[in-house]
């Protein structure tokens, strides 16, 4: 196992509505104080994007890295990873986000290719099984790349069933697996929105893909999921 040191991130915020910039302090094995700009994160916001774990060899430091900016439709979220070995800090490796799988889906990039004046997008879909056809719309706010506003309707009521007042994503997707008769719906890669009866769609939260193997039936106490085996294997 590596040894734990002394370490400390620092960031420097720029004004400007840019990722700041951070520096990470060390010592090393021989006590040495050092010191190394993580400059290859230039989407990193906050310290709560950055982890640390370790292996026999290495301690590793990951910053979850993606960047938002005008016409910036696509979903660019990637871990770049830092590992230090007890003498110096080195790139490791830079990996893809994943996405959870779904049977339809609507993206800010699809409806930026529309006309100005065209810019809405909807998606219909059952999503409580009933027979009757539910309705996601947005549009789109090309300043961040992203649908807004979103709203979700129903045949069977005048009232949204979206109960989310900031919602801006570049993806909305249907999932297979359902949560109280209702289809899990995931914005961008993996935060979930489910139906809770009188309140419509409300925010789960992030679902870190990374903890499991399976569904998250198992794994999410409280949560009742209906898994169809979106969820990756």
């Amino acid at each position: 196992m590596v040894p734990q040191h002394q370490t400390s991130i620092r960031r420097y915020l720029v004004l400007n509505g840019c990722s700041p910039d951070f520096i990470i302090l060390y010592f090393t094995e021989t006590c040495q104080r050092n010191y190394k700009w993580l400059d290859r994160w230039t989407g990193v916001f906050d310290l709560s994007e950055i982890d640390f774990y370790s292996d026999d060899k290495f301690t590793y430091i990951s910053g979850r890295d993606g960047r938002y900016d005008i016409g910036l439709t696509e979903l660019n979220k990637v871990y770049i990873t830092y590992k230090f070995d007890g003498k110096s800090i080195e790139y490791s490796s830079t990996r893809k986000a994943d996405l959870l799988q779904s049977v339809r889906e609507i993206t800010s990039t699809e409806v930026a290719q529309k006309n100005a004046d065209e810019q809405t997008i909807t998606m219909e879909y059952d999503l409580n099984g009933d027979g009757k056809i539910e309705i996601i719309s947005c549009g789109f706010w090309e300043r961040w790349g992203v649908l807004n506003p979103c709203e979700i309707s129903s045949q069977n009521s005048d009232n949204s069933l979206l109960a989310v007042e900031y919602l801006n994503p570049k993806r909305l997707g249907v999932l297979r697996d359902k949560y109280n008769g209702w289809h899990i719906i995931v914005e961008d890669y993996n935060n979930l929105l489910i139906y809770k009866t009188d309140l419509g769609y409300v925010e789960l939260g992030s679902l870190d893909l990374s903890r499991f193997s399976s569904a998250p039936s198992s794994h999410l106490s409280g949560y009742p999921f209906e898994s169809q085996r979106a969820f990756p294997a």
